[in-house]
């Protein structure tokens, strides 16, 4: 068989084999070639005979090197770069790692190769060196990060770039404290949920600026934001180059030199990828304002940075070619590509112009500073300006947002007023050294893992209890097949982060309810494990839970019983007939329509004659309330208990899937299919008289949403005094079952038809959204308990 072949073929292999395949990746090999596993030859041989002569790569590691060795009385930092290129980010990677190096054991995780990668080996004791292609591998990254913690030590990380949150779970998952460094705005950043997933799994979050923290801000970030740092990075510098490679020598003379002129121009320089974001086209257009303001003007404005390449790039480079020659700017504008070093650059240059639509805190623009260089930038545009307006002098020096025309004046301001040149020069230097110092920088940064390592310990603590308790429910806590532990970890993590706290871990227990109740304990607590660890106090964070009987009983409720249907859907009718059939408890229903929908509906309850109902046509507003307490108030006050449902399909979500699981999983826990949930939750009420109110427990963590301002108008005319401030439990979809008694205050309001408001309804926000939140409120008010449905396997 073949699987022998392989087999017999790897015993006999030679030990310099063997060696070699430490260096090679089976699994990474048969799925980067999928030819090589479609022939079902063997990998690692098809890899040394002909795999690397034609440049096939056998492993996902660019480089694994143990460099210095690690020492045992100092701590490990893993600090993770999203590559190794001569820009930004990872020059700051860099220059953490130098720093980090005098006081910890350092290992270096690059998430891609680059062309200073062999600058890092002289920063670390260890360093790992990835294909990016194996990034999105969520297994691979799971399973290097758990190599790397245990061959290590890590005792906490420093993650370099949202480019680089893929490493963020994988260490959430293995407990070890993280710093996130975000310099990337979110609104350039893709796809779209890569910020609050990366908020969700990392520790603290630092931003070099206010402005892009700003920017991070999202509904569902908005309280993790209020816990993230703002921290301007130190000055970073490069190891020295030889002098040949890195001098002034191998510029071109001509470069600063204008035909017209016999002495040294006045030099304006830019720096950056040639990019839309870094605004090239503004500084061309800036130079073209300046030669056509002041002719006589002699000054030069270069770019330096690596991607013009107007022969291939057809999207950017192109269209600025096109600008420079229609602008008539060949003698008063250059572009140099990459250098390795900008000092020699930045010492010829006259002033800095950072002409960036949006940038947060580049080196290039903290390197001038530190040199006294004076520098102008956009408002809004970059963390800089930030700095800048720390000074009232310094503050002349921010543009308003992309107005060439503003920074063209200030450009000839410096260019023909020494003093003011020599004045803003001095100031942008001390605000240099206020604000730049990379060796505080990262002793802040170390201090921040130090809390989260405190935090890290509780959390797992807390996984611990969930573990080892069944009251956690995975099932319920998300919709999707996950791993229990998994799960676990994830709401534990939400909690900490504030991220996407949306979800409830077990039925009935609300843990916003929980924590209000008890603030006093350590705040470092996840609330459900606290409530296990004390022992499951009874309060009002935990409702009576109705689960579905095993045994089908003998229902002779003697309750009178009652279901308004509000039918908007016609075509869904059917299936909830058939939910209320199948239960024993009789119940008469009463449906409402519109006059469009009327002979659908009347056919179809024509075909369920054992059911009595009623049909009435109503107008359209109020939606579903409007015919309850309106249309039927009189005739369904007679009745012991009544149930409320309606044809959602919430189309405005534009989410048919959605709205079909939102549906589904309330007619389930209300009437029934997988059981007979009409009966079971009738039964509760003849057991009970002081249940008033039986809803769906949603997983979901709701609050007032917009609806606060319409319940407090409404809570006032029922006489309700105070109103729930935090997250509550509501009939979530205005679905429920309940005592006429324990509502009657909804159906005394006597609200006509034309005080509902008038369609097209928002989504959230109307008066029928608050009193979908206020019937449990009006329960409780008339001294009724309520209760919450969970049907096993199911949530939304």
């Amino acid at each position: 068989m073949e699987s022998d072949k392989l087999i017999s073929i790897s015993q006999v292999l030679s030990s310099k084999e063997k060696d070699s395949r430490l260096n090679f990746d089976r699994d990474y090999y048969l799925k980067l070639y999928p030819d090589i596993s479609a022939a079902k030859i063997d990998p690692y041989h098809h890899f040394v005979n002909f795999g690397k002569a034609e440049g096939r790569r056998g492993s996902p590691f660019n480089a694994r090197k143990e460099l210095t060795p690690f020492l045992e009385t100092r701590k490990t930092v893993l600090v993770v770069s999203h590559d190794a290129s001569r820009t930004g980010a990872p020059i700051l990677s860099l220059n953490i790692a130098n720093e980090l190096k005098r006081e910890f054991n350092v290992v270096i995780l690059l998430l891609n190769d680059g062309s200073i990668s062999a600058l890092f080996e002289s920063a670390c004791n260890a360093l790992i060196n990835i294909d990016r292609s194996v990034v999105a591998d969520k297994d691979f990254m799971c399973n290097l990060i758990a190599s790397i913690v245990q061959q290590y030590n890590i005792n906490f990380s420093i993650v370099n770039s949202i480019e680089s949150h893929s490493v963020l779970e994988p260490l959430a998952k293995y407990f070890i404290p993280s710093v996130l460094l975000i310099h990337e705005f979110a609104a350039y950043t893709r796809p779209l949920d890569k910020f609050n997933e990366s908020f969700l799994w990392s520790g603290a979050i630092v931003f070099p600026a206010k402005i892009v923290q700003e920017n991070a801000s999202n509904t569902h970030a908005a309280d993790i934001i209020k816990t993230t740092q703002i921290l301007c990075q130190g000055k970073s510098s490069m190891p020295s180059q030889t002098p040949e490679y890195n001098k002034y020598n191998k510029l071109t003379e001509s470069l600063f030199k204008r035909s017209k002129f016999d002495s040294k121009p006045f030099i304006i320089l830019g720096a950056g990828s040639v990019h839309y974001r870094k605004g090239v086209d503004l500084f061309i257009a800036t130079a073209a304002e300046i030669e056509r303001t002041l002719p006589n003007c002699n000054f030069k404005m270069i770019w330096v940075g690596s991607g013009f390449d107007p022969q291939q790039d057809v999207s950017y480079s192109c269209y600025l070619d096109e600008q420079i020659k229609r602008s008539r700017l060949a003698d008063c504008f250059s572009f140099i590509n990459e250098l390795p070093d900008l000092d020699d650059l930045y010492e010829l240059s006259n002033l800095f112009f950072l002409s960036s639509r949006l940038d947060p805190l580049p080196n290039v623009a903290i390197d001038v500073m530190t040199l006294g260089k004076p520098l102008i930038c956009f408002d809004g545009g970059t963390g800089i300006a930030e700095i800048l307006e720390k000074d009232c002098d310094t503050a002349s020096c921010i543009i308003p947002h992309l107005s060439v025309i503003a920074a063209a004046q200030k450009i000839i301001q410096f260019y023909e007023t020494p003093e003011y040149y020599s004045l803003i020069s001095s100031k942008v230097k001390q605000l240099a050294q206020t604000h730049f110092d990379m060796k505080q920088y990262v002793a802040k940064l170390v201090g921040f893992s130090e809390h989260q390592a405190r935090r890290s310990q509780q959390e797992s603590l807390d996984c611990i209890v969930l573990e080892q308790s069944d009251d956690f429910r995975n099932d319920f806590f998300v919709k999707q097949n996950m791993d229990r532990r998994d799960a676990i970890r994830r709401y534990v993590r939400t909690w900490h982060s504030k991220v996407n706290l949306l979800r409830k871990p077990s039925p009935g227990f609300n843990q916003i309810i929980y924590d209000t109740h008890h603030s006093f304990r350590d705040i470092e607590k996840e609330p459900f494990a606290d409530y296990i660890r004390s022992g499951k106090p009874v309060g009002p964070w935990q409702e009576k839970v109705i689960f579905p009987k095993q045994v089908r009983e003998s229902y002779n409720s003697q309750l009178q019983c009652a279901i308004h249907v509000h039918v908007f859907y016609p075509d869904i009718l059917s299936d909830i007939l058939n939910r209320i059939q199948i239960n024993k408890t009789d119940i008469d229903v009463y449906v409402s329509t519109s006059e469009s929908s009327f002979i659908d509906v009347s056919r179809t309850l024509s075909e369920y004659k054992q059911i009595k109902s009623i049909l009435k046509v109503v107008p359209n507003r109020g939606r579903d309330l409007g015919p309850l307490l309106t249309e039927f108030e009189d005739e369904l006050q007679a009745y012991d208990v009544i149930g409320h449902v309606h044809t959602k399909k919430s189309l405005e979500i534009q989410n048919s899937a959605f709205a079909h699981d939102w549906f589904f999983f309330l007619i389930e826990n209300l009437l029934g299919g997988q059981h007979f949930m009409a009966d079971t939750i009738i039964n509760e009420f003849k057991q009970d008289t002081r249940l008033g109110l039986v809803f769906a427990d949603d997983p979901h963590l709701l609050d007032w949403g917009g609806n606060k301002i319409f319940a407090q108008k409404i809570a006032e005319e029922l006489k309700i005094a105070t109103l729930p401030n935090h997250h509550f439990n509501f009939p979530v979809g205005t679905m429920f079952w309940a005592r006429p008694k324990a509502i009657r205050p909804l159906f005394d309001l006597k609200y006509s038809w034309n005080m509902y408001p008038q369609e097209p309804l928002p989504y959230d926000g109307s008066m029928l959204h608050a009193i979908e939140r206020l019937i449990p409120i009006i329960g409780a008010s008339q001294g009724f308990t309520q209760a919450v449905t969970y049907v096993p396997g199911l949530t939304r």
